[in-house]
């Protein structure tokens, strides 16, 4: 028997491999999700003149690759798991994670969901200055502080999981 190549045990190989076994539809709802964000930004830089200087472009980047790396980042745990790629729409909002058993994608999620929450972040603070002259700018500020937040919470549940069954 021959022990699986080296590239398997890094974030990239743990990602591919969860991606590999999810289910079309999280495929489709991750591609859908990029294609949108990218297409947003394109709007954005094309729309006005010094659109790749400006703020909104930024803002608009962080925050969505920081939920869309958040959300493949849960879908991937939830099929790593076992469990359904997305949550029932019946059962409330989860907070934490609860894992049941060791996967490469339990030891990739520390890794994706600090990044995800240090992108939040960085969006907060460019939000920031906008919303004390536009009060409209204030959910997304709430949104990217809940991604932030939420990221700190996965990371800290995976990195006291995997610390507590090394």
């Amino acid at each position: 028997m021959s022990s699986p190549p080296a590239r398997d045990h890094t974030v990239g190989g743990a990602v591919a491999g969860a991606f590999r076994h999810a289910p079309p539809a999280a495929r489709w709802y991750f591609a859908c999700s990029a294609v949108y964000i990218a297409g947003m930004l394109a709007w954005l830089a094309v729309s006005s003149e010094g659109g790749l200087l400006r703020a909104p472009f930024y803002v608009a980047f962080l925050g969505g690759v920081s939920g869309i790396v958040l959300g493949a980042t849960v879908m991937l745990f939830n099929v790593a798991q076992g469990d359904h790629w997305r949550q029932n729409r019946r059962i409330k909002l989860k907070w934490g994670l609860a894992p049941k058993r060791m996967t490469e994608m339990l030891l990739a999620l520390p890794i994706l969901a600090f990044s995800a929450g240090v992108m939040a972040a960085a969006a907060t603070v460019v939000l920031i200055p906008y919303a004390r002259k536009e009060p409209l700018v204030l959910g997304a500020v709430v949104a990217t502080v809940y991604v932030t937040a939420a990221s700190l919470k996965m990371t800290s549940d995976a990195t006291r999981w995997l610390y507590g069954h090394a």
